[in-house]
């Protein structure tokens, strides 16, 4: 249940919502409160997990109060010991317009912190959850959940919105796609149409990204037709084979070796 800490937490959304006082002075006065806890020991690190403060923090009106906590500790975002992000446990539930708005902007939140610390990781937009599956029995992650709640269009937006194209540092997101959720390749080539491009940490192409996936020539016969002579000629940089002796090798793992 609740307990002090949680009401702490979320205190500044709430007197933001129903009191006239000006913007951010709730979220900073909480925030001295917050300061001062920690100072006496009675507002732990360990505190932060334990009673859930990223979720109850997450809310527009409390986002210094947020910050705070992901700085202090930003893997509680993660969640190591579970590997469930904060950003699912926002997304399980069916709702109104109004509520999904809400959660629109707590998505919004956690995934910018979550770049912010796990870029790496895409901001955890692709983190398993493990404790929920589909009908297929697979761990649905972040990106799904937001898909179901909000649509594939909406999310996308949203997704865009925390994550621009940026040629200062460009994000391979596409070999991100492609590994995690295949079947939103086309709708995420939409905003990120350079990123198309790219080579991932192993530099490896997207084309080889998606042969090494595990792609068949049955499934989609006519990503094989238009593969123009110089990717067929293009070696994996990850694995040392050939486009063909890639996608060979995604179905019959034996030949890797």
């Amino acid at each position: 249940g609740m307990n002090v800490l949680n009401q702490i937490a979320s205190l500044a959304e709430t007197v933001n919502r129903d009191s006239s006082l000006e913007e951010n002075v709730a979220d900073l006065e909480t925030l001295k409160v917050l300061k001062d806890l920690r100072q006496s020991n009675l507002l732990l690190k360990a505190d932060i997990y334990r009673y859930d403060l990223i979720c109850w923090s997450c809310f527009p009106g409390c986002q210094q109060i947020f910050d705070y906590f992901i700085e202090w500790d930003p893997s509680s975002l993660k969640n190591d010991d579970e590997c469930y992000s904060v950003i699912l446990g926002m997304l399980h539930a069916d709702c109104n317009a109004m509520v999904k708005k809400a959660k629109s902007l707590r998505f919004k939140m956690a995934l910018v912190a979550g770049m912010k610390y796990f870029p790496d990781e895409l901001g955890l937009l692709f983190l398993k959850e493990h404790h929920h599956y589909d009908k297929k029995g697979i761990s649905k992650t972040t990106f799904h959940r937001a898909a179901e709640m909000f649509g594939e269009h909406q999310a996308l937006k949203l997704i865009h919105e925390c994550i621009p194209p940026s040629d200062e540092r460009p994000i391979p997101i596409l070999h991100h796609v492609i590994q995690h959720a295949p079947e939103y390749l086309n709708g995420f080539a939409k905003h990120y149409p350079d990123a198309g491009f790219l080579r991932d940490h192993q530099s490896r192409t997207l084309t080889n990204a998606i042969l090494a996936s595990g792609r068949t020539f049955e499934e989609d016969p006519m990503f094989y037709i238009n593969l123009p002579d110089e990717k067929i000629e293009d070696k994996d940089m990850a694995s040392g084979l050939y486009p063909f002796m890639l996608a060979a090798s995604a179905e019959m793992p034996d030949l890797q070796t």
